[in-house]
């Protein structure tokens, strides 16, 4: 094959975009609710003006097959900004990966570098931060011509450093775990000794309870217990009930939000200082 049929191939439109990939993205409302035929949801969606977020294609959900109306993928938003510490969650500022040119991150952590020119200064990928979404089939395919992508080295980098974030999201919450199980230790032990002091205090004045009504209260006491047992398992069993071990990804898929997606040319949808943060997709979604 000769350089310039290599180079054909090479340029021709994808029917799915690829994971690995940078794109922008917009949400579809109208076309997501479109074929309800429900007047009033049309025209709500209709009323909507989603923007452009930026985002990175993780994972594709399924084998993608030409000819169908959407892909579904695992993506995440990429922020323009470090991340706001999550004390509750064990999340901190340092969480997260600067995408080149940016350099910038408060331990000195490298940044990724794609394939291709990323045309933004101030993106970062953030740890826990991922949706999934369906992205509209094209009739024209999807031109990657000047797709920027992670290289298979950098998807494994990637993944590397997660994978020491996550130690560390771990271990903090397995402390705020045990700093709480202590303090919960302490307040039974201080309560119990309260109600120790109290007793005594009012023993002498109290005559022991009836036979029969003594027997009573320990039944109604182990009644009330195999109660709230019977309560727990019943909601335990409802809620496994509700789990499909046998759905895929297109279990409820008209819940999942259908966008927009190109691949080439970022900035010429997205300016740097527009980029919605990661909470704005998810607010929209």
């Amino acid at each position: 094959m000769s350089s310039a049929s290599q180079s054909v191939q090479r340029l021709r439109p994808l029917f799915c975009p690829s994971p690995g990939a940078y794109a922008v993205i917009r949400l579809n409302p109208v076309e997501m609710v479109k074929h309800f035929g429900d007047a009033n949801a049309l025209e709500q969606a209709k009323a909507l003006t989603p923007r452009f977020h930026l985002i990175y294609l993780s994972l594709d959900m399924a084998l993608p097959f030409p000819g169908r109306p959407w892909y579904q993928f695992d993506v995440s938003p990429i922020a323009p900004k470090l991340r706001k510490e999550d004390a509750k969650r064990g999340i901190t500022p340092a969480m997260c990966i600067p995408i080149y040119p940016n350099t910038v991150h408060p331990n000195g952590r490298p940044p990724l570098r794609p394939q291709g020119d990323f045309p933004f200064s101030n993106c970062y990928h953030w740890i826990e931060n991922t949706t999934q979404l369906r992205v509209r089939a094209r009739p024209e395919g999807f031109d990657e011509t000047n797709v920027v992508r992670l290289s298979y080295d950098s998807m494994s980098d990637l993944e590397e450093i997660w994978t020491e974030d996550i130690l560390a999201i771990i271990s903090a919450r397995r402390a705020a775990e045990a700093a709480n199980s202590q303090a919960l230790a302490n307040d039974a032990a201080q309560a119990k000794g309260d109600a120790n002091d109290y007793a005594a205090e009012i023993d002498g004045d109290l005559s022991p309870l009836p036979e029969t009504l003594a027997d009573d209260a320990d039944r109604a006491s182990v009644s009330s217990t195999s109660s709230a047992s019977d309560e727990v398992f019943t909601d335990d069993v409802t809620r496994l009930g509700m789990i499909d071990i046998f759905g895929g990804p297109e279990c409820d898929v008209d819940l999942v939000p259908l966008v927009d997606l190109w691949t080439s040319e970022l900035s010429e949808h997205l300016k740097e200082e527009d980029i919605p943060g990661p909470e704005d997709l998810f607010a929209e979604c």
